[in-house]
């Protein structure tokens, strides 16, 4: 892996580093980025990330039906100083920060999964680690990652990775989605019976909360629950309407947001919604339309450390007429 040309220029002592991750427990696509954040934060100063692949379990023969849950695959790539023990190491301990259980078994689901598949130095082997990975070519979405990553980079005495994903079979065999991890995606869930897209269509609370999953198993990293419509000369309703329409949602969402598998923005202008919501639920984010909300309100959002977006209208709900450009 030597030639592999890479963004980062390789200072001395530094070692280039492939690394897979996969995760098939909880909200996958959020474990593998905590694991990313973890990475760069401890050990790289800077990742290159592949997509993100789902692939089938890889299961032994009479496996428990349980265990048939599909992987998020990923590979990441950057410079460490660390010797490779030293950094099996910190990706163990990087596994127990996400939440893996230090005892499982093998072959079983897991929360995340950590290896290094290879590096720009010579083959290694110890009692712990063989790099590059023993099982690197038995697995078709590892060499399709890497060769995404780059392919000109070079299995060590063979051939290049774009060369080997080349030669496999049709790539749609070794995987049924992909996503990545940035951009971000945001996903919407409006509680209004007279929205722009989907006005109506999750008034009930049980169609709002397996539409709120449905949108973070195909890959947001944020659902917005909307209480309010602002389409052009929509009727503008009330805090306790809109708390009214929150409520049952982020009740049935409640263990979910506790166990990090989803993470939800408040679309709310209304202060006393608001500071509601914070009072009851853990929400993460707070998108203002107005870009004009109190300093009480202002203030407890900085105090809770939520991320914030603020935006700017003329008026809420906007005028039929500004809306065409008239």
């Amino acid at each position: 892996m030597g030639a592999c040309p890479f963004l980062t220029v390789k200072g001395e002592g530094m070692s280039l580093y492939s690394i897979a991750l996969g995760s098939n427990m909880g909200n996958r696509l959020a474990n593998l980025g905590r694991a990313v954040a973890l990475l760069e934060e401890r050990y790289f100063s800077r990742l290159k990330l592949s997509p993100v692949l789902e692939t089938p379990a890889l299961l032994p023969a009479n496996a428990p039906a349980d265990w048939d849950i599909p992987y998020l695959n990923m590979v990441v790539r950057g410079t460490s100083d660390l010797s490779p023990e030293a950094l099996l190491a910190g990706l163990k301990d990087i596994e127990k920060t996400v939440g893996r259980e230090e005892t499982h078994e093998r072959w079983g689901p897991r929360l995340i999964d950590l290896d290094i598949v290879l590096w720009d130095g010579p083959s290694f082997i110890s009692p712990t680690l063989t790099i590059p990975h023993v099982e690197l070519l038995n697995r078709p979405f590892l060499i399709h990652l890497l060769a995404l990553l780059d392919p000109q980079c070079r299995y060590p005495g063979g051939k290049t990775f774009g060369e080997m994903a080349h030669l496999l079979p049709d790539i749609d065999t070794c995987y049924t989605q992909s996503f990545v991890l940035n951009p971000k995606l945001v996903g919407i869930v409006n509680l209004t019976p007279d929205s722009f897209s989907d006005g109506g269509q999750y008034v009930d609370p049980e169609k709002a909360i397996s539409h709120a999953k449905q949108l973070v198993a195909e890959g947001a990293t944020v659902v917005e629950l909307g209480p309010q419509s602002t389409r052009p000369q929509a009727v503008l309703v009330d805090a306790e309407t809109e708390y009214a329409r929150l409520h049952p949602i982020l009740e049935g969402l409640s263990d979910d947001i506790k166990q990090n598998d989803i993470t939800i923005s408040l679309d709310s202008f209304l202060p006393e919604t608001i500071l509601k919501v914070l009072e009851n639920y853990p929400i993460s984010w707070i998108n203002d339309v107005t870009g004009n909300l109190e300093d009480r309100t202002l203030r407890t959002i900085a105090e809770r450390g939520l991320k914030i977006v603020v935006m700017h209208s003329l008026s809420i709900p906007p005028p039929q007429r500004s809306m065409l450009g008239f």
